[in-house]
C-alpha cells in the first residue's frame, strides 16, 4: 500500500492527537519516567495549540488508507534562514519503516523552497538518534520545566540544508 503524505486540516485533529498520546506514552516510556509521560501527554489537550499548528505551520500528515501513520510540521519564523520544526511522530506500531523520514524529507524540501537555510528542532531523548542520523547536531541539551513542575529534558539540534 502506498503512503500518502498530505496538508493536514482541522478534521484531522483527532487522529493526530491520537497518535501524539499513542506514541509519547508507548515509545518515550524507556526515556522518560512514568510522570514525566502523564504531563507530557496532556498536551493534547491544549486545543488552541493543536489549532494553531494546523492552520499556520506547514503541517503534513503520512496516511495509508485515511489511516494518520504520522505528522511533521515546520513553523513559520521570523529569521529570514532559520526553520523550525515543530512536531515530529510516528505512530509506534509504525515506527522503523522509513516514515519519519519521508516527513523530514517534505519538510526540508518546503524549507529549502522558502529559501531556509538551517532547521532546528527541540528533540526528545526518544528522538535524538533519528535526527542524528538525519544529520542534525546536537546544540545543547535543554530543561522544559511543564505541567507541575516536571522537568522534560530534551535536545536542540540542528540542520543545514
Amino acid at each position: 500500500m502506498e503512503i500518502e503524505i498530505r496538508q493536514a486540516c482541522f478534521s484531522d485533529l483527532p487522529d493526530i492527537k491520537d497518535l501524539f498520546v499513542n506514541t509519547v506514552k508507548t515509545c518515550c516510556s524507556m526515556y522518560y519516567n512514568e510522570r514525566e509521560i502523564e504531563v507530557w501527554s496532556e498536551a493534547v489537550n491544549n486545543e488552541e495549540r493543536w489549532e494553531s499548528a494546523v492552520e499556520d505551520q506547514f503541517f503534513i500528515l503520512a496516511c495509508q488508507n485515511e489511516e494518520v501513520l504520522g505528522f511533521a510540521s515546520l513553523e513559520k519564523t521570523k529569521l529570514k534562514n532559520k526553520g523550525y520544526l515543530d512536531f515530529m511522530f510516528v505512530h509506534a506500531e509504525h515506527q522503523r519503516k522509513g516514515i519519519a523520514k519521508r516527513l523530514l524529507n517534505v519538510i526540508k524540501d518546503e524549507a529549502r523552497s522558502r529559501g531556509l537555510t538551517l532547521i532546528e528542532s527541540d528533540v526528545s531523548k526518544s528522538a535524538f538518534t533519528f535526527f542524528k542520523n538525519n544529520g542534525f547536531l546536537s546544540f545543547k541539551k535543554k530543561s522544559n520545566i511543564i505541567g507541575e513542575g516536571i522537568n522534560l529534558v530534551n535536545y536542540r539540534m540542528t540542520k543545514s540544508l
